[in-house]
Order: C-alpha cells, then structure tokens, then sequence
C-alpha cells in the first residue's frame, strides 16, 4: 500500500551508523486494519529503508497481502538520490516484484527518500516533490498548517506537535490506483500528518500521527503501536 510511504519514518544523520524500527497501526470504522514496520540506516552519506504492511482484519479480506517497499540512497548535499528502489507484494504463495530505475529520471523520488528529507529537516517547512511510484510520475506537496498539542492528536506524550496537509497530483502516467480511487473528497487534502519536534540532541523529527478519508472505511488514523505482527 504505498500511501503508508507517506505516512512513516524519522532519521538520524551521523558520521556512524543510524538504525532504528518504528512500528505502526492503522484503524478505519472502528476496525484494525494493517501493521506497518518501519526499518531504517542512515549515516551522513547514505540511507536505506524499508517498510512492511500486512494488512489486517475485514481489509484482509478483500486484500489478503503483505507487502515490502525498499530503498536505497546517497546524499548529494541535502538532497537525496535514489540508488535502488523495489515494490515487492505477496498473496499467499503468489509474490510480485516490481523494480523502480531512477538512472534517466533526474530529481525524481520514491516515498521513502521524499521522508527520509523531510524527516531530517530541522524546522518545519513546506515543499513539493516530484515522485516516482513505478506506474505514474506525481506532484507530492507538504504544506505547513501549523503547531497543535499532542492531547489534540489524543498523544499527550508530545507536548507539541507540527501538522502538514499533502496533496498527491498526477503528472502523468496512470490515473488511476488504489489510492486515488478510494479518497473520500479527490478534491481535499488527501492526508493529514503530525510531526513531533526535532529532538533537542538529533534534530530529526518523526511521525506520529497521520490521517486521511476513505470512501470504504470513512477516516482511516495511522499511530504508532508496539505490538504490530507479521507472518
């Protein structure tokens, strides 16, 4: 489910090694429907990430899956560079792999690079990225709406936490997918996420919370949890 690329992750740059897992759980009508994990390296030269799903409950029904979505990257400054990208989803013994080449698509991202530098970003800002999913080229744009309080996301563990609005538009490719199909409003901001303060030693922020709404199961919250699973 690639909408879980814009929804995850939180980096350290270092001269050694960085590597942590984050994992999250999101719930829509009232139901658990997927596990997220979220495995990442960093140092201050290069980065990898990778991010499992497994979906979950009555969602697991209608799409029995799991899926791995991996990247690798250097950095050129502060900007990230893809170096090898891959889709890989399974249906019980059936697995799909799909291999994303970024070589002749100069400035182009996948999801995890466009958050592996938003999420090394120091103070909050906005900024529009041009994304390559493998089917469809897209126009990803973060904009900053602002500091809340973590009891307002129902997460007093942070005191403060910074909201952004993504739009998601296509450029050219597909129109159509999964997540543009099912969007409750195509014309609203498609995704709701909350960033915590950059940490006062690291400065990297991370995700907390994010939401956004379906036609199928109304609005579907993403929140961090410690007892996801996956077979």
């Amino acid at each position: 489910m690639k909408i879980f690329f814009l929804c995850l992750c939180a980096f350290l740059f270092s001269v050694s090694v960085r590597a942590e897992t984050f994992y999250y759980r999101a719930s829509g009508a009232g139901m658990h429907l997927m596990d997220a994990a979220v495995e990442y390296t960093a140092t201050s030269k290069e980065y990898q990430v990778r991010l499992t799903t497994k979906t979950r409950g009555l969602l697991s029904f209608l799409v029995d899956s799991q899926s791995v979505f991996f990247s690798r990257g250097v950095w050129n400054g502060d900007e990230p560079v893809v170096v090898d990208s891959y889709m890989e989803t399974s249906n019980g013994d059936r697995i799909k792999r799909r291999v994303l080449a970024f070589h002749d698509k100069e400035k182009q991202l996948d999801y995890p690079s466009v958050f592996m530098h938003r999420l090394v970003t120091s103070s909050p800002e906005a900024q529009t990225y041009t994304v390559f999913d493998g089917k469809r080229t897209l126009r990803v744009t973060f904009r900053y709406e602002g500091e809340m309080s973590g009891t307002d996301i129902d997460n007093p563990t942070y005191p403060r936490v910074h909201h952004y609005t993504v739009t998601v538009d296509i450029v050219s490719g597909k129109k159509k997918g999964w997540f543009f199909n099912r969007m409750k409003d195509k014309s609203a901001p498609p995704l709701h996420l909350y960033f915590s303060d950059p940490d006062s030693l690291t400065g990297r922020q991370k995700l907390v919370y994010a939401a956004f709404d379906t036609a199928l199961f109304g609005q579907i919250t993403i929140r961090e949890t410690v007892d996801a699973k996956f077979d």
